[in-house]
């Protein structure tokens, strides 16, 4: 429930998710699973997902980026149809529809009042673990690295 949650909680998660973008281990995992085939990168999210594996993807173009959280996945020999949790737009779920044949991505925006229409092709998503982010780090001005 997010209902006690005050404006100063919602930031401070904010701003802590946005910043362990830059963990190492995170930005490996980002460039590791960009460089990955459409269709390996399913897979792996489809492996994620039977293995209850907290996962999120990135998306990634020309209209900047954007996380998802992924909860259910259908893979075909043609597709993957991953149904996502947008946290932009809490109350609604959302399809990112990924077509192997033509090697391309489609996400359109969740409860957006204007259904903007993200897509790309390899590269433009990204898989990271969830572990990844609550990696343990050391402080460049530690005094006892």
């Amino acid at each position: 429930d997010t209902s006690t949650l005050t404006q100063a909680d919602i930031s401070a998660e904010l701003a802590y998710w946005s910043a362990t973008q830059l963990l190492p281990a995170v930005r490996t995992a980002t460039t590791q699973s960009r460089n990955m085939s459409l269709r390996g990168l399913a897979d792996s999210i489809a492996t994620s997902l039977r293995s209850e594996q907290l996962i999120t993807l990135g998306l990634h173009g020309d209209f900047g980026g954007h996380t998802l959280a992924p909860f259910a996945i259908t893979l075909t020999h043609q597709s993957a149809n991953i149904k996502v949790y947008d946290p932009n737009y809490p109350s609604a779920t959302a399809t990112l529809n990924i077509n192997f044949e033509t090697d391309s991505w489609r996400y359109e925006i969740a409860g957006s009042a204007e259904q903007s229409l993200w897509s790309g092709g390899t590269g433009g998503i990204s898989m990271v673990p969830l572990a990844a982010r609550h990696q343990q780090t050391v402080s460049a001005f530690s005094v006892n690295r």
